[in-house]
């Protein structure tokens, strides 16, 4: 596949998810309860557009993984990226510290060259 071609085909794909989303956000009043509707479309928003950089695909703009990736580049700007302090700050927020130190590895990678 062609470099062209394969644009063109992410293109398309971000024109029907667009379609669908909009579609899905039209019926949804009628369908279901407003609190999961916010929830639903929280959701599906969050997952648009991530990047994958190195191999490794950014986290939503919502949810725990994203939380610890904001905790990361915080702590990366302090110069406290070492897992010591990621632990810490792990134990002091009441994440799951196997997780984050999981996180932390793909931020790591997704980072590689400007860490």
């Amino acid at each position: 596949m062609t470099a062209s071609r394969a644009t063109y085909d992410r293109s398309i794909i971000r024109n029907v998810e667009k379609n669908v989303l909009a579609q899905v956000q039209r019926q949804l009043p009628t369908l279901v309860h407003k609190g999961v509707q916010d929830a639903l479309t929280r959701g599906i928003a969050a997952n648009h557009e991530r990047k994958v950089q190195n191999g490794v695909l950014e986290p939503a703009t919502v949810g725990k993984c994203r939380e610890v990736w904001n905790a990361l580049d915080k702590l990366h700007a302090e110069g406290k990226s070492d897992l010591e302090h990621i632990r810490r700050y792990a134990a002091a927020n009441g994440w799951n510290t196997r997780n984050t130190v999981i996180e932390f590895y793909l931020w790591r990678r997704f980072q590689s060259g400007q860490v």
